[in-house]
């Protein structure tokens, strides 16, 4: 009963995630309407309609690559929505301060290489929840649980910490060591649990299903710790590029000389590394966990 109950919760939780990341690409629709040059405007629709494809088939998946439990489910939709907001900010962002010219016009290549560039990389994140938490996954929804609660905590403490200090969202280095460290503590926790009951299979580094047998546990702890960092940069850019440009202690790093408050750092460095560690976890948790000991 109280697993039935927990699968429950679980894709409560799933749905109404999906729910706020559709609510999410539909405000970046909205927002895409007010975009001041209609060349733009098109690039942001265009990149608004292919996440939202890519959120639909990651929130209604079949076969293999289906999620792999309510845990699981609840990493993919939590994922979905953080990057359905990094859209709603990107286009909040091309709508207040879009690319342009001394003499006033667009500077669509360059407004096309940015959106191409946070597309690219945002569906790069996604692919990698969608394989970290896909069905006999190398990676256990647990151990992906522990790695992703500990990068939106993290994500948390950075935005707790920048409220007391605004100039903690002003470069990239408060955030790459917190990635770092969040990295390390998701890795310790995966192992911990991994230990507490020993070569039974149903770890989050096992590679068996059979009891008594344990798999290669150090992959599936690197890539514990790759969701844990991945997640904490992806929540930051989001965070970056549409929460704390609501507060005026901030102003976005593309914002006029004239605007006053603590300059937020170009969150593309950490969409940048969000990417990176995203294909180090589609590549690890390629392999399905009947693999994992051959």
């Amino acid at each position: 009963m109280t697993s039935v109950a927990a699968r429950r919760v679980g894709r409560a939780a799933a749905a109404l995630l999906w729910a706020a990341a559709a609510v999410a690409l539909v405000g970046a629709a909205v927002l895409a309407r007010d975009v001041g040059f209609s060349v733009l405007r098109q690039r942001v629709d265009v990149m608004v309609a292919v996440v939202a494809v890519l959120v639909g088939v990651a929130a209604f998946p079949v076969g293999p690559v289906a999620a792999g439990g309510g845990l699981a489910g609840v990493v993919r939709a939590a994922v979905g929505c953080v990057v359905a907001l990094e859209v709603l900010g990107v286009a909040q962002v091309i709508r207040v301060v879009p690319p342009v010219r001394g003499d006033g016009g667009p500077r669509t290549g360059d407004g096309t290489v940015v959106l191409t560039v946070w597309l690219v990389l945002l569906g790069l994140v996604l692919l990698a929840a969608v394989r970290v938490t896909r069905r006999r996954a190398a990676v256990r929804s647990g151990a992906v649980g522990i790695a992703a609660g500990c990068g939106f905590a993290a994500a948390a403490g950075w935005l707790g910490l920048a409220a007391l200090l605004p100039g903690v969202a002003s470069s990239n280095v408060p955030a790459l060591l917190l990635m770092m460290a969040t990295g390390g503590v998701a890795a310790a926790l995966i192992e911990r649990r991994a230990r507490a009951v020993p070569g039974d299979g149903r770890s989050g580094m096992a590679g068996d299903d059979r009891p008594g047998v344990a798999g290669d546990g150090r992959p599936r702890v690197a890539v514990g710790a790759a969701v844990a960092a991945m997640v904490t940069a992806v929540v930051l850019a989001a965070a970056i590029d549409g929460l704390l440009p609501l507060s005026h202690d901030w102003i976005r790093n593309s914002a006029p000389p004239w605007e006053t408050g603590t300059r937020l750092v170009d969150p593309v460095g950490l969409l940048l590394v969000a990417g990176v560690l995203a294909l180090f976890v589609a590549v690890g948790a390629g392999r399905t966990r009947t693999e994992a000991t051959t």
